[in-house]
């Protein structure tokens, strides 16, 4: 027995943001990244201030940081027969959420503006707040209630007006995206998240490595970046990566 069921409204967003990142020109790369210091500095935070910051924090600060050095991936692009590129000079950040919309699961965006302006604990504030509150209760959902609300073809023409100011896209999807499925065995993953840059975090594994011309046991993470080859090109994309995987490696806050 097959059930035929009505597109459910809570996935709307998800949807109409579907049809809309289509138009990228992904490209994809990644490396590892050894988390000895990271995981090192977690717990020192964890002894200190009895609270433990999450990767994801670690990593939207460094990446923010890194970004902010290069305006041309901080960039947002509309096409079409004139194309344009709104350059930002602050950096923000887009998280995902798994999370639950009644008793549909569904993945919901988290912003971080200026986040290469935040300290480590505020950028963990911040996510707190989308993942300990209720969907009604997080006020930075209005618009996209109103859009659940609405006949799907509709929600998605007006998803792609919206987007089309690029100053008013910043505020909605950030500059750069990040989703992270570590708590996982999933090794890798690319995603479009709507901007030049979209990461995805996989799983730290203890893994052998070598260092000094010694082998060791260290906690790795695979990194993987997808870039808008329409926006950058692949010797930018490497470099950033690089410059990265180097900021979590040395990070200092």
């Amino acid at each position: 027995m097959i059930n035929i069921l009505p597109f459910p409204n809570e996935r709307k967003h998800t949807f109409a943001f579907l049809n809309y990142a289509r138009a990228c020109s992904p490209v994809f790369i990644d490396t590892d990244v050894d988390m000895t210091k990271i995981l090192n500095l977690r717990e020192g935070s964890a002894t200190l201030a009895q609270t433990k910051l999450s990767i994801i924090t670690y990593f939207i600060y460094a990446a923010a940081r890194v970004l902010s050095k290069y305006p041309e991936a901080n960039s947002s692009l509309l096409g079409g027969l004139l194309p344009k590129l709104a350059q930002s000079d602050t950096v923000s950040a887009k998280f995902a959420l798994d999370k639950k919309i009644g008793e549909q699961r569904v993945v919901l965006p988290g912003l971080i503006p200026h986040a290469n302006q935040i300290s480590l604990q505020g950028i963990q504030n911040t996510i707190d707040y989308y993942k300990l509150n209720d969907f009604d209760n997080i006020q930075e959902y209005a618009a996209l209630k109103k859009l659940q609300k609405l006949p799907l073809f509709l929600a998605e023409l007006i998803f792609g007006l919206i987007l089309a100011d690029l100053k008013r896209r910043r505020s909605r999807l950030g500059t750069f995206s990040v989703s992270s499925l570590g708590h996982k065995s999933i090794n890798s993953f690319f995603s479009v998240g709507g901007t030049t840059l979209t990461f995805g975090l996989g799983q730290i594994q203890s893994q052998a490595v070598v260092q000094k011309e010694e082998i060791k046991i260290a906690p790795v993470m695979r990194l993987s970046m997808t870039f808008d080859h329409r926006v950058i090109d692949g010797a930018m994309a490497a470099d950033i990566l690089s410059d990265i995987r180097e900021s979590l490696e040395k990070f200092c806050e």
